[in-house]
């Protein structure tokens, strides 16, 4: 590492989900071990009451991508080893993007939702992601995606 970690989730998720491929291609179980406990961290990070998403206004506001991010690393890691904790990050990611998001009144996602996954009033009626949206709407649908 040539700096400490600042803060950019993002990139976390796509570093650990590299290591987790490198461990794949080495068989390296340290690799693998240390891959899983920074997801471990990264999301316990981006679930904490006052996390300060660099996509949401405010502190706390749940971001529809962090899902997929997580989602991501998850189902990589799954099909490779059987793990009780990635299945219910897994699980809680598959909610969240499939049933919190998903705004009724629209009938799409709204792309921020409040920590408690509340809807934000002034983000009520915007979704941002729409390729995201499209894909979750067809699947709520039964639907094959639109791409």
């Amino acid at each position: 590492m040539l700096q400490p970690f600042r803060g950019d989730v993002y990139s976390a998720f796509t570093t650990i989900e590299g290591c987790q491929e490198l461990a794949h291609a080495t068989d390296d179980d340290a690799m693998r071990d240390r891959s899983l406990r920074w997801l471990k961290q990264a999301y316990a990070q981006v679930t904490r009451r006052d996390y300060q998403d660099p996509y949401a206004r405010k502190p706390g506001w749940r971001v529809q991508g962090i899902w997929i991010y997580v989602l991501n690393c998850c189902t990589q890691m799954l099909a490779r080893r059987d793990d009780q904790s990635l299945k219910a990050m897994a699980d809680t990611c598959i909610e969240a993007l499939l049933e919190r998001h998903h705004n009724p009144d629209i009938g799409l996602n709204n792309e921020f939702l409040d920590h408690d996954f509340g809807r934000i009033p002034e983000e009520t009626n915007r979704c941002l992601v729409w390729p995201l949206s499209a894909g979750t709407l067809a699947r709520r649908q039964g639907s094959p995606p639109p791409w």
